[in-house]
C-alpha cells in the first residue's frame, strides 16, 4: 500500500494481484484520515480476495465490448493469415455480423448489471424477454423485416452466445471463483 499526495489530496494504490493496483482518492487533506482510509482499502480488498469475488467488477456491456473488439481482432488475423484454413477455428464476418446482432439484444436486457450477478434466474428470464421485445413496440417504429417472434434456433443461438461472453469473462477473472451459470435453454419443439 502506498500514500501519496495529488494537489494536496491524498490518494492510495493498493496492490490487488496479478501485477495490477488499485488506485484511489482518499478525498482528504489530513495525513491521519488518509492513513485510516487507506488501511480500511487494504482489509477491503483483502476480504473480497478471500472471498474469491472479483475486485474489480465489470458490466456486462464492458465484457460484450471487449469480446466483440477479441472477435474483431480474430477476423482480421483471419483474413491476413489463410493457412490450412479447414483446420483453423476463425471468426467469419458472418458470425461477426451475428454477435454484434446478439449483442444488442443482451445489452438491452441486462447491459448495465454486474457481469458476477448474472445468474441462472437472469438467463432463464430472457427467453420470455426476447419474446415480448418486438410485441412492446409500437408497429410503426419496428424496423422492417423482422420477426415479431423469434425462432427456437434463434434463441438456442443467443444462449450460447451468452454463455460464450460469460465464459470469456470467467477467463479474464471478471467472475473471481464464481463458476459460468450452467443453465441450458431447451426450445419446445412441435412436431408437425
Amino acid at each position: 500500500m502506498l500514500l501519496y499526495t495529488r494537489k494536496g489530496i491524498f490518494q492510495a494504490r493498493v496492490y490487488r494481484g496479478d501485477r495490477h493496483y488499485i488506485f484511489r482518492s482518499l478525498k482528504t487533506r489530513k495525513l491521519e484520515d488518509a492513513r485510516r482510509l487507506a488501511r480500511s482499502l487494504f482489509y477491503e480488498i483483502e476480504i473480497i480476495r478471500e472471498k474469491g469475488a472479483p475486485i474489480k467488477s465489470k458490466s456486462i456491456r464492458d465484457v460484450i465490448k471487449e469480446y466483440i473488439e477479441f472477435r474483431e481482432l480474430d477476423y482480421k488475423h483471419g483474413n491476413l493469415s489463410r493457412i490450412n484454413d479447414a483446420n483453423q477455428q476463425k471468426t467469419s464476418i458472418h458470425l461477426l455480423r451475428q454477435i454484434k446482432r446478439a449483442s444488442w439484444f443482451w445489452l438491452e436486457y441486462c447491459g448495465n448489471k454486474e457481469v458476477e450477478k448474472i445468474d441462472n434466474s437472469t438467463l432463464k428470464n430472457y427467453a420470455s424477454w426476447r419474446r415480448d421485445y418486438y410485441h412492446k413496440i409500437p408497429e410503426v417504429k419496428r424496423p422492417k423485416n423482422i420477426r415479431t417472434n423469434p425462432a427456437n434456433k434463434t434463441l438456442e443461438w443467443e444462449f450460447k452466445y451468452a454463455k460464450t461472453v460469460l465464459k470469456f469473462a470467467k477467463e479474464r477473472g471478471y467472475l473471481g471463483n464464481k463458476s459460468v451459470p450452467n443453465f441450458k435453454y431447451k426450445a419446445n419443439r412441435r412436431l408437425v
